[in-house]
């Protein structure tokens, strides 16, 4: 935030600000990885993936939406799992999943029904939207339970090799976004490579909504804030005797930068205008990574 103040007008009336301090770490600058191997991994999924249609993609999303394990999962990366799926049939009495053998799809029931059978004995059923196999799409270990159809079934599926692809596929995505996101603040583009890699590292996720406080003017700043999505705004702005005009900030911009690495208070109030999602980075874990800086 502190390079968009200095880059507006002053209040009428307000005294000119003295100058920024313009200390700056000397390191060397070395540019994250580049984007090649990301890009040829999605691109390579490409010729894999279905594009569903709304009806379809409305019930996709619903049922992983309601799994623990896809929670996290932001809606890009939800889309290609869903369109990387393809619709199986399985006749009344089919056997889809044995117990004891290694697991390798994972399943959403659209039509029919199924019995889960442990040791011979029924442990439970499913119908429509019903998700199961799920933990074979993150463990190698044989499978928990028997699943078969008790009815004709359409079911989607999934299998572990492309789910896994397509995970480590977005886990290079979001690796080059979080390094080129440090490096694009001017207090933090002059660190050394090792530094910002640890620094991406220790990027937290955190979801805002519409309303929320981010930062009170005066009080201590421990944290600094990157808008991944929605917007914010900044009030109340001053810097020693000089007042500036509110701002909005939106993605790919950020502050709190100040504050971790000199100590000095929150210039604004700062306000979410939207609900959004940021990355953050706390004072304790900067300091931890690079020291004081001064």
């Amino acid at each position: 935030m502190f390079d968009k103040i200095m880059n507006l007008k002053p209040l009428s009336g307000s005294p000119h600000p003295q100058a920024a301090d313009d200390r700056k770490v000397r390191m060397r600058n070395i540019f994250a990885a580049p984007l090649e191997k990301v890009t040829k991994e999605l691109d390579d999924l490409k010729n894999i993936l279905t594009p569903k249609n709304q009806e379809q993609e409305e019930f996709l999303y619903g049922a992983l939406s309601s799994h623990f394990i896809f929670q996290h999962l932001d809606p890009k990366e939800k889309k290609v799992l869903m369109d990387a799926m393809s619709l199986k049939t399985a006749e009344k009495g089919t056997t889809i999943i044995q117990q004891g053998e290694k697991g390798e799809f994972l399943y959403i029931i659209e039509e029919g029904s199924v019995d889960f059978i442990i040791a011979g004995k029924q442990v439970g059923s499913g119908e429509r939207a019903t998700l199961f196999g799920e933990l074979s799409l993150l463990y190698d270990c044989p499978t928990a339970a028997s699943v078969i159809a008790t009815s004709d079934c359409k079911l989607w599926r999934v299998s572990q090799y492309i789910f896994r692809r397509i995970k480590a596929a977005y886990a290079l995505s979001n690796d080059n976004e979080t390094r080129n996101t440090i490096t694009s603040i001017p207090f933090f583009k002059d660190l050394p490579d090792e530094y910002i890699h640890r620094l991406a590292d220790s990027l937290l996720k955190l979801k805002f909504s519409k309303g929320d406080v981010l930062a009170k003017k005066g009080g201590v700043g421990e944290t600094l804030f990157i808008i991944k999505e929605g917007w914010i705004q900044g009030t109340d702005i001053s810097v020693g005797t000089t007042k500036y005009a509110d701002i909005r900030l939106g993605k790919g911009e950020y502050f709190g930068e100040r504050p971790i690495v000199t100590g000095e208070p929150n210039l604004a109030n700062v306000t979410a205008l939207t609900d959004g999602r940021a990355w953050i980075l706390t004072k304790e874990r900067f300091q931890k990574v690079v020291g004081h800086l001064n």
